[in-house]
């Protein structure tokens, strides 16, 4: 199910996109929770959470959608933002609060249509970006990209990441289940890597480009760690492997 928010002062565009909707629901056997608001100031103040994507208005009373898109952001980094709008030229300020993209007033179905499908096949990868772990007491949100490698040492989980290490007590197997497989991949059995951060592979050795350490890939685990590395340079460029 998507859960969607409309947050538009103007109740013929509120319409439209409603009936968008509706039709997307129709037609693909989706079903869709709609909320509506017609200003931003009650969007934040009565919004669900969990919501997956937000239709929002750049010219409304109270205050303005790209302010309104700040205030979203600094509590909630995986809602998807997509501006409604009659004016290009706010395409560019978007990218400052990650907006997904731009629809232009009034909207046609065939660009809702591909926003929305586009946003059906991705809002679990978005979701799981975020991590949340327990640890002494404090539970922290951590964004995914931010992972270079996970160690486990006796009993102990290190999380390490570009500012520091958390550390708690748990499993390796636990924190595999909670990740991104098409980007963290088990290199030996007490170690999960980001395969974001490996700078190259030589040998038996990973080389992460932003601590320099160099973590071993274990005999039994190489030939499936390499595929996983192989499968992840194919979907992102720019990564290369030294094999000498």
């Amino acid at each position: 199910m998507l859960k969607i928010a409309i947050v538009e002062d103007e109740k013929d565009q509120s319409e439209i996109l409603k009936k968008c909707i509706e039709r997307y629901s129709i037609e693909n056997g989706e079903e869709c929770q709609v909320s509506f608001f017609s200003n931003g100031i009650d969007f934040l103040s009565d919004y669900e959470k969990d919501t997956d994507v937000v239709f929002l208005d750049i010219m409304m009373p109270l205050e303005d959608g790209l302010s309104i898109a700040k205030k979203i952001r600094k509590e909630n980094q995986t809602i998807i933002i997509i501006f409604v709008t009659n004016m290009k030229e706010y395409a560019i300020e978007g990218y400052s609060v990650n907006a997904f993209n731009f629809m232009l007033k009034p909207v046609v179905y065939s660009d809702f249509y591909l926003n929305l499908k586009k946003i059906s096949k991705i809002k679990d990868s978005i979701k799981n970006k975020f991590v949340l772990i327990n640890a002494k007491g404090k539970t922290y949100k951590i964004d995914s990209n931010d992972i270079l490698y996970i160690e486990m040492f006796n009993h102990d989980v290190n999380v390490v990441l570009r500012s520091g290490t958390i550390t708690f007590r748990g499993t390796i197997k636990e924190m595999e289940e909670i990740l991104d497989s098409e980007s963290f991949s088990r290199c030996h059995n007490s170690c999960i890597v980001n395969l974001k951060h490996i700078d190259r592979v030589k040998n038996d050795i990973i080389y992460i480009n932003i601590t320099k350490k160099e973590l071993y890939i274990s005999r039994n685990r190489k030939k499936a760690f390499m595929n996983d590395f192989a499968n992840y340079i194919i979907q992102n460029r720019g990564i290369v492997i030294n094999r000498r």
